[in-house]
This record gives C-alpha cells, structure tokens and sequence, in this order.
C-alpha cells in the first residue's frame, strides 16, 4: 500500500516534460482502445445479425480492404510520426504531411481504378465468387477510406495530439458501429456493406476535419495540401516507410491468406465467419499485450543496464500470462454461452474457440520478447521470425484443410505456428542476454583491473 502510495505521490509531482509524456501516454493508451474496442463491437454484433455465412463474405472484404491499404499507404503511416517528432523545421513538417497526404490519395485512387478496370480478375483473387460482384465494387471505396484513416492517425500521432486523436476515433468509430449495424439490420448484409463503407466515408471527413482544425494551428493552409515538394526529410521517411511495413505486412496478408484458403473449401464462408470471430476474440485478448508491448519498447530503448531491461520483460510477461490464463479459463468453462450470443451459427465451435484462446495466451507472451527484439535493432530478424511463422502457419492451415477441418482446422494451425514462435523468439532473447551479460561482465571487470 505504502509503495502504491509513494507511485501517485510521484506521478502527481511530475512537472514539465516527464508530465507532458506520462499524458501523452494516457490519451495515447485512451485513443488506441477507443479505436479497438469500437472496431470488436462493430465486429461481435455485425457477426450476430447476419449469422456465420455472411459475416464470412464481410470478413473478407474487409480483410482485403485493410491489406490493400498498407500497400497504398506504402509504410509512410508508420514512420511520419517519428519524423514529424524529430523535426523542428515547421516548414520540414507541412511537406511532409502534404506530401503524404497526396500520395497516399493518389495511390489509393488508382488502386481503386486498377480493380474496377480488371474487376472480373480482382474478384476471383479476392472473393472467388463473381455473384458478389455490387458488393466488392462498393467494398474497392475502402481502400481509400482505410488508407486515409492510417495516415490521420499518423499526423496526430506525429503532433502528439493524442487527445484530439482520441476525440476523433470516438465519432469515427462510433459512426461506423451506427452506420454497419443500421445496415446489418434492416437489409442484412447488402446493407451491412454499404453501411460500413457510407459510415467509413463520413468519417474521413470527420477526421478531416479535426486534422484541418489541428494543422492551422501550425500554420498548415489548404493550398500547401496541393504542393508536392520533394525535401531530404520526406526522402528519408521513404526510404525507412517500406522496411518498416513489413512486419505489418506479413501478420496482415497472412491474416488475409488464412480467410482466403477457408473459402476454397466447402461451407467456406461459414467456416471464414466462425474463424473471424473467434479471432476477433482473440482481439480482445490481445489488448493488454498490445497496450503494455506500446509501453515497453521505448524503455527498452532506454539506456537502463541489461538486468533491468530483463527484469521489465520478465515481469510485463508474467502479468500478460496470468491475466490472459484467467480470462482464458473463463472462456473455457462459458465458451457455449459466449458463441450462443452471436447465434445457432456459431454454436458447435467450442473446440476451436478454445484453441485460439489457448493460442492467444502463448502469442501474448511472444510479444514482450518480440518488443525487446525491436528495441534492440533486430527488425530484419523480426521479419525472418514473423516470415517463419506465417509460412508455418499457412502450410499447415492447408493440410488440415485438405482433411475438411474447416475453422477449426486452420486454429490449430496458428496454435502450432505461435508455439514455434516462442520458441526461436525465446532462444533469441536467452542467446541474446547471455552474450550481453558476457560483454557488459567482461567490460566491467576491465574497469575494475584498471
């Protein structure tokens, strides 16, 4: 009690610029859930109106809707907060935020004019099934919306205006939860679709807005929107944006690939709905992981002694397992309840609802180390692991599949996958240590003979 005490006695007492970062990163923390936990709303209850099958065709548009935007995005939503961070050039700064801007529409549009051009093409890599083609034609305004959302969360995140990223991603999110379960109720999943992307289009504006009222006050003028001008920070940033989206890129079109190969089999769309929500579950689950992993990297970046820096790991695992293992046992003993709430069609799928769960538990614990691992400069051997583990995955998912096992089938290719990497992620950081305690014990020891 008396530690707990001296903890808020000493955030209270924070002034200047240890109290403007311990707020950035509540509003950070706050914008960050607003944003997921309106998105699993969305998703749970969408998934109850229209039932297994045709939240399966859902899903996948909307997967392919979020793949499509990373690439228009071309990484620069990842590394444009850093670099409007680091600058102090305000001049630097409206370039780099015009210039991505118009890129990002740009590639965005023409990705949309490439897929209703081939739309035949398009569909059958997408969906497989051309009598959802008005569907898919509606889903292609996604691939604007959901580029244009990154990189407004990148400007304010930039700014560190966390706050007004906060606001925003409460009216965004809550317009589209309105505008997808309007839909999804009266005019199931026609409407569910088209209420998505109207809602997702109002929204951009919205962010529009806030981002505009935002930028004046750092003298950002519409018409410096309609300059590209090319400038050795934006060069910069686009030479680090493509190494830095491939991380996401590989969960992502994985994620993708996994729905895409459900649908190849029969029930497939059932099988993809089921698989969606489970795994928005274990969504939810990941939460925590998430919000703690979003805490620890910085201070691993820290220059803290390597025996901290484990300790810190060690003890955010620790508490990411345990609580991950009772939420777990919950689902466990009411997983019948919990797949009754979204409908008969989910019934029947205990089995691989509790093996994602059992599977969320050791990906949590994969992340703090995968944390570290980025801390510590290792990106392309994070890439290697996240590749391993993707191509793991997937071939596996494929046998189970060729055996008719459906969802289920595929759960249990991402319980083996993530139990293989934990383990080359935990022979890395133990490796890692090892020779880090050896050096930092070698160097010390010098000091001393000195």
């Amino acid at each position: 009690m008396i530690f707990f005490r001296s903890k808020i006695q000493s955030l209270l007492s924070l002034t200047g610029l240890k109290y403007d970062l311990l707020w950035s990163s509540i509003w950070a923390t706050l914008a960050f859930f607003s944003s997921q936990s309106l998105i699993l709303v969305t998703n749970f209850l969408s998934a109850k109106f229209l039932g297994a099958e045709e939240y399966g065709v859902f899903s996948i548009l909307i997967s392919s809707a979020q793949l499509i935007s990373l690439v228009s995005t071309l990484g620069l939503h990842i590394i444009l907060p850093t670099q409007i961070a680091q600058s102090d050039n305000e001049h630097e700064k409206r370039e780099m935020v015009a210039n991505t801007l118009w890129i990002t529409r740009a590639l965005a549009i023409a990705i949309i004019l490439v897929t209703v051009l081939f739309n035949r093409i398009a569909i059958e890599i997408i969906i497989g099934e051309q009598s959802f083609f008005m569907l898919f034609m509606v889903s292609t305004l996604l691939f604007f919306t959901y580029t244009e959302s990154l990189v407004q969360t990148a400007i304010f995140s930039g700014f560190k205006k966390f706050d007004i990223l906060f606001k925003s991603n409460v009216i965004k999110g809550g317009l589209v939860l309105l505008g997808t379960l309007l839909g999804a109720y009266y005019w199931g999943l026609n409407g569910t679709v088209f209420g998505f992307t109207g809602s997702s289009i109002t929204s951009n504006i919205v962010g529009r807005y806030f981002i505009k009222k935002h930028l004046a006050s750092y003298s950002i003028t519409y018409d410096q929107y309609k300059k590209i001008a090319v400038n050795p920070a934006f060069m910069k940033a686009m030479k680090l944006a493509i190494p830095a989206l491939k991380g996401s890129f590989v969960v992502i079109i994985t994620n993708w690939l996994l729905l895409r190969l459900i649908i190849q089999y029969p029930n497939g769309f059932h099988e993809t709905g089921v698989y969606n929500i489970v795994n928005q579950i274990k969504m939810l689950l990941l939460f925590l992981p998430s919000t703690l992993g979003f805490v620890l990297t910085p201070l691993l970046s820290s220059g803290d002694k390597l025996e901290k820096q484990i300790q810190m790991v060690l003890w955010v695992t620790g508490i990411i397992v345990g609580v991950n293992l009772v939420t777990g046992l919950f689902i466990y003993i009411y997983a019948t309840e919990i797949l009754g709430f979204f409908g008969n069609d989910y019934l029947q799928n205990e089995e691989t609802l509790n093996v994602i769960v059992l599977t969320t538990i050791i990906n949590a614990s994969v992340i703090p180390m995968g944390n570290f691992m980025v801390a510590k400069g290792k990106l392309w051997l994070a890439f290697l692991f996240n590749s391993l583990w993707a191509i793991v995955q997937v071939v596996i998912a494929i046998l189970l599949l060729e055996k008719d096992m459906g969802a289920l089938g595929v759960a249990y290719a991402s319980l083996i996958s993530y139990v293989l990497h934990l383990g080359w992620t935990t022979l890395f950081f133990i490796s890692y240590c090892y020779k880090k305690r050896s050096t930092e014990f070698a160097n010390d020891t010098e000091i001393l003979v000195r």
